[in-house]
Protein backbone atom coordinates (compact mmCIF):
# COMPACT_ATOMS: atom_id res chain seq x y z
CA UNK A 1 0.00 0.00 0.00
CA UNK A 2 1.00 3.68 -0.78
CA UNK A 3 2.28 5.48 2.77
CA UNK A 4 4.66 8.33 3.47
CA UNK A 5 8.30 7.42 3.74
CA UNK A 6 9.20 5.08 6.76
CA UNK A 7 11.27 7.54 9.38
CA UNK A 8 10.80 5.25 12.45
CA UNK A 9 7.31 7.13 13.00
CA UNK A 10 4.72 4.08 12.44
CA UNK A 11 2.12 6.13 14.40
CA UNK A 12 2.76 8.95 12.62
CA UNK A 13 2.57 7.13 9.04
CA UNK A 14 -0.41 5.29 10.21
CA UNK A 15 -1.94 8.41 10.88
CA UNK A 16 -0.84 9.86 7.35
CA UNK A 17 -2.57 6.65 6.03
CA UNK A 18 -6.24 6.74 8.46
CA UNK A 19 -7.85 8.64 5.71
CA UNK A 20 -7.85 6.72 2.88
CA UNK A 21 -7.49 3.57 5.68
CA UNK A 22 -11.17 2.43 4.39
CA UNK A 23 -10.23 2.66 0.90
CA UNK A 24 -7.03 0.53 0.89
CA UNK A 25 -8.19 -2.16 3.13
CA UNK A 26 -11.71 -1.55 4.30
CA UNK A 27 -14.60 -3.71 3.24
CA UNK A 28 -15.11 -1.88 0.23
CA UNK A 29 -11.81 -1.85 -0.64
CA UNK A 30 -9.96 -4.06 -3.40
CA UNK A 31 -8.46 -6.27 -0.50
CA UNK A 32 -12.45 -6.87 0.39
CA UNK A 33 -12.16 -10.51 -0.39
CA UNK A 34 -9.70 -10.49 2.87
CA UNK A 35 -11.87 -8.46 5.11
CA UNK A 36 -14.60 -10.73 4.52
CA UNK A 37 -12.83 -14.10 5.00
CA UNK A 38 -11.11 -12.55 8.36
CA UNK A 39 -14.60 -11.53 9.44
CA UNK A 40 -16.05 -14.77 8.57
CA UNK A 41 -13.51 -16.64 10.94
CA UNK A 42 -13.89 -13.96 13.69
CA UNK A 43 -17.19 -14.69 13.42
CA UNK A 44 -17.02 -18.24 14.39
CA UNK A 45 -14.66 -17.34 17.00
CA UNK A 46 -16.99 -14.95 18.75
CA UNK A 47 -20.05 -17.51 18.60
CA UNK A 48 -18.01 -20.27 19.94
CA UNK A 49 -17.05 -18.20 23.06
CA UNK A 50 -20.65 -16.88 23.24
CA UNK A 51 -21.31 -12.92 23.09
CA UNK A 52 -17.60 -12.49 24.06
CA UNK A 53 -16.35 -9.30 25.21
CA UNK A 54 -13.42 -8.06 22.55
CA UNK A 55 -10.81 -5.81 22.38
CA UNK A 56 -9.05 -4.73 19.40
CA UNK A 57 -5.47 -3.76 19.05
CA UNK A 58 -4.23 -1.81 16.57
CA UNK A 59 -7.94 -1.14 15.81
CA UNK A 60 -7.46 0.95 12.92
CA UNK A 61 -10.59 2.59 11.33
CA UNK A 62 -12.41 0.35 13.59
CA UNK A 63 -14.19 -2.08 10.97
CA UNK A 64 -13.98 -5.55 12.22
CA UNK A 65 -15.21 -4.23 15.23
CA UNK A 66 -18.28 -2.94 13.49
CA UNK A 67 -18.52 -6.61 11.54
CA UNK A 68 -18.27 -8.29 14.49
CA UNK A 69 -21.02 -5.97 16.50
CA UNK A 70 -24.36 -8.36 16.37
CA UNK A 71 -21.77 -11.36 17.93
CA UNK A 72 -19.88 -9.36 20.72
CA UNK A 73 -21.27 -7.50 24.09
CA UNK A 74 -18.80 -4.95 24.05
CA UNK A 75 -16.00 -3.75 21.81
CA UNK A 76 -13.20 -2.02 22.72
CA UNK A 77 -10.96 -0.81 19.99
CA UNK A 78 -7.02 0.89 20.67
CA UNK A 79 -4.92 2.20 18.43
CA UNK A 80 -1.62 4.20 19.19
CA UNK A 81 -2.44 6.63 15.77
CA UNK A 82 -4.93 9.56 17.24
CA UNK A 83 -6.30 9.84 13.48
CA UNK A 84 -7.07 5.97 13.17
CA UNK A 85 -9.50 6.14 16.72
CA UNK A 86 -10.94 9.14 14.94
CA UNK A 87 -12.14 7.53 12.19
CA UNK A 88 -13.00 4.82 13.89
CA UNK A 89 -15.25 6.42 16.17
CA UNK A 90 -16.90 8.00 13.50
CA UNK A 91 -17.48 4.88 11.34
CA UNK A 92 -19.35 3.57 14.50
CA UNK A 93 -21.53 6.39 15.06
CA UNK A 94 -22.53 5.85 11.14
CA UNK A 95 -23.02 2.67 11.41
CA UNK A 96 -25.40 3.16 14.89
CA UNK A 97 -23.49 0.84 17.01
CA UNK A 98 -23.18 2.15 20.44
CA UNK A 99 -21.48 -0.37 22.57
CA UNK A 100 -18.39 -0.22 20.64
CA UNK A 101 -15.89 2.38 22.15
CA UNK A 102 -12.17 3.16 21.35
CA UNK A 103 -9.09 5.00 22.81
CA UNK A 104 -5.80 6.15 21.73
CA UNK A 105 -3.43 3.90 23.69
CA UNK A 106 -1.29 0.89 22.55
CA UNK A 107 -1.29 -2.83 24.26
CA UNK A 108 1.71 -2.48 26.11
CA UNK A 109 -0.60 0.21 28.38
CA UNK A 110 -3.17 -2.02 28.97
CA UNK A 111 -3.79 -2.56 32.66
CA UNK A 112 -2.56 -5.78 34.34
CA UNK A 113 -3.92 -4.97 37.87
CA UNK A 114 -7.82 -5.09 36.19
CA UNK A 115 -7.76 -8.86 34.75
CA UNK A 116 -10.85 -10.72 33.40
CA UNK A 117 -11.89 -7.72 31.32
CA UNK A 118 -11.99 -9.43 27.69
CA UNK A 119 -12.99 -12.82 26.33
CA UNK A 120 -11.08 -12.40 23.11
CA UNK A 121 -8.56 -10.31 22.22
CA UNK A 122 -6.86 -9.39 18.29
CA UNK A 123 -3.66 -8.31 16.53
CA UNK A 124 -4.91 -8.07 13.15
CA UNK A 125 -2.24 -7.18 11.02
CA UNK A 126 -1.00 -5.69 14.07
CA UNK A 127 1.67 -7.44 16.22
CA UNK A 128 4.41 -7.72 13.10
CA UNK A 129 4.07 -3.74 13.73
CA UNK A 130 5.03 -4.01 17.42
CA UNK A 131 8.60 -3.61 19.07
CA UNK A 132 8.08 -5.96 21.74
CA UNK A 133 5.39 -8.44 20.48
CA UNK A 134 6.31 -10.84 23.80
CA UNK A 135 5.66 -7.87 25.95
CA UNK A 136 2.84 -7.21 23.68
CA UNK A 137 1.17 -10.83 24.25
CA UNK A 138 2.29 -11.24 27.91
CA UNK A 139 0.32 -7.98 28.79
CA UNK A 140 -2.72 -8.74 26.31
CA UNK A 141 -3.09 -12.07 28.79
CA UNK A 142 -2.85 -11.07 32.18
CA UNK A 143 -6.03 -9.18 31.28
CA UNK A 144 -7.98 -12.02 29.60
CA UNK A 145 -11.03 -13.29 31.14
CA UNK A 146 -10.77 -17.23 32.20
CA UNK A 147 -11.43 -19.02 28.96
CA UNK A 148 -10.83 -16.09 26.79
CA UNK A 149 -8.18 -16.39 23.31
CA UNK A 150 -6.28 -14.07 21.47
CA UNK A 151 -6.54 -13.87 17.99
CA UNK A 152 -3.30 -12.93 16.26
CA UNK A 153 -3.84 -12.98 12.29
CA UNK A 154 -0.70 -11.48 9.71
CA UNK A 155 0.77 -12.56 6.71
CA UNK A 156 2.86 -15.42 6.56
CA UNK A 157 7.05 -14.24 6.16
CA UNK A 158 6.89 -16.88 2.96
CA UNK A 159 4.01 -15.84 0.98
CA UNK A 160 4.52 -14.38 -2.51
CA UNK A 161 4.02 -10.95 -2.07
CA UNK A 162 6.66 -10.00 0.46
CA UNK A 163 8.79 -12.59 -1.76
CA UNK A 164 8.39 -10.27 -4.61
CA UNK A 165 8.99 -7.21 -2.19
CA UNK A 166 12.00 -8.35 -1.56
CA UNK A 167 12.92 -9.22 -4.90
CA UNK A 168 12.40 -5.56 -5.82
CA UNK A 169 13.81 -4.04 -2.68
CA UNK A 170 17.12 -5.77 -3.24
CA UNK A 171 16.38 -8.10 0.14
CA UNK A 172 13.81 -5.89 1.70
CA UNK A 173 10.23 -6.55 1.85
CA UNK A 174 9.53 -4.77 4.60
CA UNK A 175 6.56 -2.30 5.22
CA UNK A 176 7.93 -0.35 7.39
CA UNK A 177 11.81 -0.73 8.78
CA UNK A 178 10.52 -2.22 12.33
CA UNK A 179 8.23 -4.89 10.93
CA UNK A 180 8.80 -8.55 11.84
CA UNK A 181 6.90 -10.77 9.57
CA UNK A 182 6.51 -14.41 10.99
CA UNK A 183 5.87 -18.04 10.15
CA UNK A 184 3.49 -20.16 12.25
CA UNK A 185 6.16 -22.07 14.09
CA UNK A 186 8.22 -18.89 15.14
CA UNK A 187 5.06 -17.26 16.26
CA UNK A 188 4.39 -19.96 18.00
CA UNK A 189 7.23 -20.25 19.69
CA UNK A 190 7.19 -16.52 21.55
CA UNK A 191 3.49 -17.67 22.36
CA UNK A 192 4.75 -20.17 24.56
CA UNK A 193 7.47 -17.33 26.21
CA UNK A 194 4.19 -15.56 27.51
CA UNK A 195 2.57 -18.32 28.61
CA UNK A 196 0.63 -18.74 25.57
CA UNK A 197 -0.17 -21.99 23.53
CA UNK A 198 -1.38 -22.84 19.83
CA UNK A 199 -4.70 -23.87 19.96
CA UNK A 200 -5.73 -23.00 16.07
CA UNK A 201 -3.94 -22.43 12.54
CA UNK A 202 -6.02 -21.13 10.45
CA UNK A 203 -4.77 -20.45 6.75
CA UNK A 204 -6.44 -16.92 5.38
CA UNK A 205 -6.24 -15.40 1.85
CA UNK A 206 -3.63 -12.41 1.07
CA UNK A 207 -3.52 -10.98 -2.30
CA UNK A 208 -0.33 -10.11 -4.30
CA UNK A 209 -1.97 -7.20 -5.89
CA UNK A 210 -1.60 -4.45 -3.05
CA UNK A 211 -3.50 -0.99 -3.18
CA UNK A 212 -1.06 1.64 -3.88
CA UNK A 213 2.01 -0.82 -5.44
CA UNK A 214 3.37 -1.96 -8.12
CA UNK A 215 1.37 -4.17 -10.10
CA UNK A 216 2.11 -7.60 -9.78
CA UNK A 217 3.06 -8.98 -13.31
CA UNK A 218 0.21 -11.99 -15.02
CA UNK A 219 2.98 -14.63 -14.72
CA UNK A 220 3.01 -14.08 -10.75
CA UNK A 221 -0.85 -13.27 -10.78
CA UNK A 222 -1.52 -16.96 -12.25
CA UNK A 223 1.27 -18.56 -9.39
CA UNK A 224 -0.38 -16.92 -7.17
CA UNK A 225 -3.67 -18.14 -8.22
CA UNK A 226 -2.78 -21.56 -8.25
CA UNK A 227 -0.68 -21.48 -5.29
CA UNK A 228 -4.57 -20.40 -3.05
CA UNK A 229 -5.42 -23.80 -4.54
CA UNK A 230 -3.20 -25.23 -1.65
CA UNK A 231 -4.74 -24.36 1.84
CA UNK A 232 -1.47 -23.82 3.95
CA UNK A 233 -0.47 -20.16 5.24
CA UNK A 234 2.45 -19.55 3.41
CA UNK A 235 0.39 -20.55 0.09
CA UNK A 236 -3.02 -18.17 1.06
CA UNK A 237 -0.47 -15.70 2.42
CA UNK A 238 -1.71 -15.05 5.57
CA UNK A 239 -2.82 -17.15 8.75
CA UNK A 240 -4.80 -16.60 11.76
CA UNK A 241 -3.40 -17.88 15.77
CA UNK A 242 -6.19 -18.38 18.22
CA UNK A 243 -4.47 -18.57 21.47
CA UNK A 244 -5.31 -19.70 24.59
CA UNK A 245 -3.68 -20.32 28.07
CA UNK A 246 -0.95 -23.08 28.41
CA UNK A 247 -1.83 -23.85 31.58
CA UNK A 248 -5.70 -23.98 30.84
CA UNK A 249 -8.20 -26.10 32.66
CA UNK A 250 -9.10 -28.90 30.32
CA UNK A 251 -12.47 -28.96 31.86
CA UNK A 252 -13.55 -25.32 31.36
CA UNK A 253 -15.55 -24.41 29.05
CA UNK A 254 -14.04 -24.03 25.18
Amino acid sequence: MSGPKDDGNIAEAFNHLADQWDDLCGPGSLLANEFRAHGSFLRRICERLGLPRVLDIGCGTGHHLIHLAPWISEGVGIDFATRMIERARANTVAAGIDHVRYAVTEASMLDRNNPGQFDLALFIGTLEHVTQPAKALEVTRSVLAKGGRIVVIMPHRANLFFFLRRLRQSGNGRIFKSDCLYTVGRLRRLAELSGLSVELVHPLPFSINRPGEVPVPPFWRIIAAILRLIPTAPTRGAFALVLKEAQEDPRAPP
